[in-house]
């Protein structure tokens, strides 16, 4: 199964990204709008989202959604490297009838209102409802730390990255929060509006009269739109950092950073891939609750998971024997073969799950890739054991973070 995608450029920023298929039941159209992450903006994009979000959970908004057949409406605040994301997605009838193509045409006019029309009444957001969002992302903030193992995993991205911006939580800062009022987070609003890269996905069934309803609908001149950029992908390891954050935490939270410096576009990042899905099945066969992944768009190794802090020093000494074994080709043709099922298995799941598809091909396009599942998944198949060496060569020791007792 190979789907491609046919895009469309509607304004300067503005693109519409079709995927024709008919194996869904429900059409889906999802719109990203993208601004890069940065230490001044990425508070007041995080309570804009829940302030927009706020507003689409409206009783009145949701009971009209369901006279038009809407399976779902929701919005989401996500990272994508660099870049800060707040995403809309509803889901609506496929066209089987006039009545279909006219309900998901007023889907795409209440979407489109909540959007660019929140709260109609008012000029600016109300400050009641900016207190009480203030305060509930005081909360989430707060309780980052309750989420051992997520904690664990961004504590060490933000010690490896902590001059660049991909170590910037994409859920902000409460010191950031006493300086955000009504009035400020409206501005900041409309220069979302105004300058975020917006790239509209439909996936489903649709005809040119949907299509140019869209373009349409979404068309508006703009100027000045945020320039994105790809992140860059440093190999180099200057400074090698060991953190430990003391907490009554047994087992506790290990989690290892490693540099490769292979990019995601590269051929050679499928060896990186391959090679630590067999760390990470050789890992867990030493009965370590242990875990090996791959952070795409900095190409950067993690490898986490809980240890005792009595076994701290010989898993990090078994570990890193793991790695040098690796890289001397200590593996077999039967580890190459199973992970890369693995890894297939997982890619291919892409296409059973329509929101899994629009934020492949939209990560994609923000990392300037062009490839289809299909020619990633041949990419896999082609690499070969001199491949996951070459790439597993590569990797450096940047940082170790240690979450629990005192070791």
């Amino acid at each position: 199964m190979d789907i491609r995608l046919r895009r469309k450029n509607i304004e300067q920023g503005i693109n519409l990204n079709l995927i024709f298929t008919d194996k869904f039941k429900a059409n889906l159209l999802n719109i990203y709008f993208v601004m890069p992450l940065t230490r001044k903006d990425v508070t007041k994009n995080a309570l804009l989202y829940l302030v927009l979000k706020r507003r689409i959970e409206d009783l009145l908004v949701q009971k009209k959604l369901e006279e038009l057949n809407c399976s779902s409406l929701s919005v989401r605040l996500l990272k994508e490297g660099e870049k800060q994301v707040i995403s809309f997605s509803v889901e609506g009838p496929r066209l089987k009838s006039y009545k279909d193509k006219a309900n998901f045409m007023e889907l795409i006019n209440i979407l489109k209102s909540l959007i660019y029309n929140p709260y109609p009444v008012e000029d600016v957001f109300s400050q009641k409802n900016i207190l009480k969002e203030k305060d509930y992302l005081k909360g989430i903030i707060e309780n980052r730390i309750k989420d051992e193992k997520t904690y664990s995993l961004e504590r060490c991205i933000e010690e490896m990255y902590k001059n660049e911006n991909f170590s910037l939580h994409y859920f902000g800062y409460i010191e950031d929060l006493d300086v955000i009022d009504n009035q400020t987070l409206y501005e900041h609003y409309h220069k979302v509006l105004s300058k975020a890269v917006i790239e509209i996905f439909y996936i489903g069934d649709f005809d040119e009269d949907l299509i140019k309803y869209t373009i349409d609908f979404f068309k508006q001149e703009r100027e000045d739109v945020f320039k994105l950029k790809r992140e860059f992908v440093n190999g180099n390891v200057y400074i090698k950092n060991m953190v430990y954050e003391n907490r009554y935490l047994e087992p506790g939270r290990l989690v290892l950073g490693y540099r490769s410096g292979i990019p995601y576009e590269s051929f050679l990042y499928n060896g990186l891939m391959i090679a630590s899905k067999i760390l990470d099945i050789k890992l867990k066969n030493m009965d370590y609750n242990i875990n090996c992944i791959i952070c795409k768009h900095k190409s950067c190794m993690i490898i986490e998971g809980y240890v005792f802090s009595k076994d701290f020093e010989v898993t990090l000494d078994n570990i890193r024997t793991e790695i040098e074994n690796m890289k001397k080709g200590f593996f077999t043709k039967e580890d190459v073969a199973f992970s890369k099922g693995l890894i297939r298995n997982g890619i291919s799941y892409i296409y059973e799950n329509k929101l899994l598809l629009s934020d492949f091909y939209f990560s994609n396009i923000i990392m300037e890739d062009n490839r289809t599942i299909e020619e990633i998944l041949l990419g896999i198949d082609m690499i070969s054991n001199k491949d996951i060496m070459e790439a597993f060569q590569q990797i450096k020791a940047d940082t170790i973070y240690f979450l629990g007792n005192p070791i």
